[in-house]
């Protein structure tokens, strides 16, 4: 079992962990107020998990009313 730990990094202020638990799948921890998201995501690279976990630390944000969308 590969287990890589790559953290604590931030990202709009929201500090987050990633780890490699197998080849190709990477496990994420984020706060978001008093909410604990936990979750795993499928990427070939670590660049690529990385951007995964911020692009879903982008959505519970604005789900969570932290950050709205520009308008159009």
């Amino acid at each position: 079992m590969v287990v890589t730990h790559r953290g604590p990094m931030n990202y709009k202020g929201i500090e987050y962990s990633l780890k490699s638990v197998e080849a190709g799948v990477w496990e994420y921890r984020f706060y978001i107020g008093r909410a604990i998201k936990t979750g795993t995501t499928k990427a070939s690279d670590e660049h690529f998990a990385i951007r995964r976990v911020e692009e879903r630390i982008g959505r519970e944000l604005l789900i969570a009313g932290i950050y709205k969308t520009l308008p159009q």
